[in-house]
């Protein structure tokens, strides 16, 4: 029943937003957006609503020539013990010359249940926790900037799983 109440959800506000659209919007294309559009998912990554927007999102960057952005950006997840984790993504690294994939997260800076993550509680040295941390990027609002680094002081954290 969830799953349906997301499609609802994005299907509604897909429709608004193609009904919204001036008439003639081939024409218009130059004049709105001026600039890419960032929708906020907040779901997962994989399920229906993320294909769904996605599927969405090209269309509308077809119809008005500007690229439209689906940010996913997930609610909190519940943790087995009990408790809450943090918003976060899986994040899987793939290259060549690595034999396995690398495994690691990254957690958005604003959020109030970093501190509480039962995840970034394993990482016992702050320097190392903070390289699982997206900051927002003063130069773009909403936007955040994460960087993955491989060896070094500031080396990424990886789990093994």
């Amino acid at each position: 029943m969830r799953k349906i109440a997301q499609i609802a959800n994005t299907v509604v506000v897909a429709a608004a937003l193609v009904a919204s659209s001036p008439a003639g919007a081939e024409s218009t294309a130059g004049e709105y957006p001026s600039r890419p559009v960032r929708f906020v998912i907040p779901y997962p990554p994989g399920g229906n609503t993320d294909v769904f927007s996605r599927l969405i999102g090209a269309r509308l960057s077809e119809r008005f020539g500007q690229q439209f952005v689906m940010d996913i950006r997930p609610g909190a997840v519940p943790w087995l013990q009990a408790g809450q984790q943090a918003p976060h993504l899986n994040v899987l690294v793939f290259a060549r010359g690595l034999l396995r994939h690398l495994v690691t997260r990254v957690y958005f800076q604003d959020d109030p249940l970093l501190a509480a993550d039962p995840v970034l509680r394993l990482v016992r040295e702050a320097p190392r926790r903070e390289t699982l941390i997206a900051r927002q990027d003063a130069g773009q609002p909403g936007a955040y900037r994460w960087d993955i680094v491989l060896q070094g002081a500031r080396e990424t954290v990886f789990f093994d799983c």
